[in-house]
């Protein structure tokens, strides 16, 4: 087993520069850091991260790290239900919490303030995981963190795939033919699954997948002041097309009211001519007209699900990565079912 004396001899410093170049402390040239970094990595060093949370007895009993801006928490409907589900779970289990938002993932080295500081005993990480972090996990697999939403050693995610089929199974149940299937960047493992399973279901069910360059939804960021006028323009091209959809599946609430309000604009009759079915938060179809069938993630089963992995890694039940994947549900409203009036 490597330890910092081995690391120490190997480089030729001593064993409170190595401690201090691991743990992100220390006054020293970022070449010196990065080459002790490496050696270490090469040589296969393993810290036990359990021991050093004991020894720097963590500030709280778990953190929710969110990879994005402060500034965008107000915009993103989905952080605020994260955090919402995050605080009940602590409230019940009386566990100390703390939250923080880390913007610095560009940086090939950067990780969080709370895992570089060890303020927590635990931590659930929202949000695309960056390559600083991933070259993290992978040198310290025993460290107690789980991936919401994102792969990871340890994580919880929506079976998403799954779910996608469902969805195009409900259209096809419809009588729907023409077919678009839009969705967000391909880079998040949350948008490849919708992709995945609506394809096997247009695959399956034999359906007419139409306007295929109009499938990548919106170019611009939803925190962007932007992005509502950009995606009523995607909405309006997607409606002009020839031969229009019947059926829209796209993996956001806004392109989906977007779509029902261009529709509404055009005298489309929603869902005789046009059937929408959004991705989306608990409710995220609600607050439309008209409602929209949503299938929607079940956020306060993830976050369950989250906290049961953690207290399975504390009480050292947990020595391989796990994965577990909760199924989205179905809420068909009116986009799909019932017939409405076009204004």
């Amino acid at each position: 087993m490597v330890k910092l004396k081995d690391i120490a001899e190997r480089t030729g410093v001593t064993i409170s520069t190595v401690s201090a170049a691991l743990n992100g402390r220390g006054n020293m040239s970022s070449e010196t850091r990065e080459r002790l970094i490496e050696t270490a990595r090469q040589m296969g060093y393993a810290p036990n991260q359990a021991a050093r949370l004991l020894r720097n007895k963590p500030a709280v009993d778990v953190a929710l790290v969110i990879n994005d801006s402060r500034h965008n928490l107000r915009l993103s409907g989905t952080y605020l239900v994260h955090i919402s589900e995050f605080l009940d779970y602590c409230r019940e289990r009386d566990f100390s919490q703390r939250i923080e938002f880390f913007t610095d993932g560009e940086r090939d080295t950067a990780i969080p303030e709370t895992m570089r500081d060890r303020v927590a005993r635990g931590i659930i990480h929202v949000g695309f995981v960056t390559p600083g972090l991933k070259r993290f996990l992978e040198e310290h697999p025993g460290y107690p963190l789980v991936s919401f939403g994102e792969p990871g050693i340890h994580c919880v995610r929506s079976a998403m795939e799954d779910g996608a089929y469902r969805a195009v199974g409900h259209l096809a149940g419809l009588g729907v033919k023409r077919i678009l299937v839009s969705g967000g960047p391909q880079r998040f493992d949350y948008h490849r699954q919708i992709r995945r399973g609506a394809e096997r279901a247009i695959r399956d069910f034999g359906l007419i997948p139409i306007a295929q360059e109009l499938r990548e939804e919106i170019q611009v960021n939803e925190t962007d002041s932007s992005f509502m006028a950009a995606t009523v323009e995607w909405a309006r091209r997607v409606l002009e097309y020839n031969p229009r959809p019947e059926a829209v599946f796209c993996s956001g609430s806004f392109p989906g009211r977007a779509l029902a309000m261009v529709a509404l604009e055009k005298r489309i009759p929603i869902p005789s001519e046009l059937k929408i079915v959004t991705v989306g938060i608990v409710n995220a179809g609600s607050g439309s007209y008209p409602e929209l069938t949503s299938l929607e993630h079940d956020y306060t089963g993830m976050m369950g699900e989250a906290f049961g992995i953690l207290e399975r890694i504390w009480n050292g039940e947990e020595k391989e990565g796990i994965e577990v994947r909760v199924e989205p549900e179905l809420v068909v409203q009116a986009s799909t079912v019932g017939e409405l009036p076009a204004k």
